[in-house]
């Protein structure tokens, strides 16, 4: 099935930008390791998937251009082969990721190479397969029929392995997310933890604040009942002895009249 020729740009560009994405991510890396930093599984697997996406798109697009095609697109394509050419050398010094399977540098072919396949109504089943793949990588994948086939191509099986590498890398990020959320759950309930160890400090240390008052008290209740004690002995004592103290007042003062009258 013929691609045309926008078609063909829009995967250059999708290319273009992939590029660009591991551009950045590989200066990410360096400045990691400059860091003396290890990179997380994350990292290298969100390169895997860009890779994988390269490799893909070019291995179409070199189906693609050929014919009048070659003159149009073969300068942009080969530029962008040589641009992947030189970050997959950078790639190469590290050491915490193998890409060695995505390299690409396969050039365009010369002329036109025709391959049928005997279908049931002349279907053409490699086509099919690379339109849907190309669909899917341009975002415009449909679900249409597919006749019946009673063998599946090479090219069916590549696409079979490479999506079950992109959701094995889909995979690993969920479960790297999940980790990331349960260490996020565990500091939350670590910190609620040590804040209330603290605030039970607290309690204990107002709780003793609290004894010592109730001592306090006490002891003032103490000193307050034996004063009431002592007073009340005072006015009894007062009371028993009071005809007595009149008596001698009175005896003083008579004593101090004859004295006055004499």
């Amino acid at each position: 099935m013929p691609v045309s020729a926008k078609d063909i740009q829009t995967n250059l560009n999708n290319v273009s930008s992939y590029l660009e994405q591991l551009r950045d991510n590989i200066e990410d890396r360096s400045r990691l390791t400059k860091l003396k930093l290890t990179p997380s599984q994350a990292d290298n697997l969100e390169i895997v998937e860009v890779l994988s996406r390269i490799k893909r798109t070019l291995t179409f697009l070199n189906e693609d251009i050929a014919g009048d095609n070659i003159k149009r697109f073969g300068p942009e394509y080969s530029e962008l082969v040589e641009e992947f050419r030189q970050l997959m050398a950078e790639l190469a010094s590290d050491a915490y990721l193998d890409a060695s399977e995505y390299e690409y540098s396969k050039p365009l072919k010369s002329e036109d190479t025709v391959r049928k396949s005997v279908r049931f109504k002349d279907y053409d089943a490699e086509d099919d397969e690379n339109t849907q793949m190309r669909n899917e990588l341009m975002g415009t994948a449909t679900n249409n029929f597919k006749p019946y086939r009673d063998e599946e191509d090479r090219n069916t099986l590549l696409s079979v392995d490479t999506t079950n590498q992109e959701l094995f890398a889909q995979h690993q990020q969920q479960m790297l997310e999940q980790d990331q959320n349960l260490d996020l759950l565990h500091r939350s309930i670590v910190n609620q933890h040590s804040m209330g160890v603290g605030i039970g400090q607290e309690l204990d240390e107002h709780l003793i604040v609290l004894g010592d008052l109730e001592r306090g008290a006490d002891q003032s209740l103490s000193r307050v009942q034996r004063a009431t004690t002592g007073v009340n002995e005072f006015r009894r004592k007062v009371a028993e002895n009071g005809s007595l103290t009149t008596i001698i007042v009175l005896t003083v003062i008579l004593i101090l009249l004859l004295v006055v009258l004499n």
